[in-house]
């Protein structure tokens, strides 16, 4: 199975990145996902792409939400439909 990917964007020294990566952590708690967490502000492309909507959350997709934790959003894309769990069943019967 394919662990789903999640890449935050955000700055230092930032009220709005700390609360969404808070916000972010508690409700990966639990679940098997990959969090990568990226300073826009350490690469020059990477601020020019991303840093006027920091926080953005980005799966593999594109983008998820900016500016305020979407946990609606984030449900959906870590849905089964898109990460679906594979459970061995009874193999050699019926």
């Amino acid at each position: 199975m394919t662990k789903p990917r999640l890449t935050l964007y955000l700055r230092p020294d930032c009220h709005l990145c700390e609360e969404f990566l808070l916000q972010l952590q508690q409700f990966l708690v639990g679940r098997d996902v990959a969090l990568q967490v990226i300073d826009v502000d350490s690469d020059l492309d990477t601020a020019e792409r991303f840093g006027p909507r920091v926080p953005l959350l980005a799966g593999d997709q594109g983008e998820l939400c900016h500016y305020e934790f979407d946990q609606l959003a984030l449900q959906t894309y870590l849905s089964p439909d898109q990460y679906p769990i594979k459970c061995p069943l009874n193999k050699g019967t019926g």
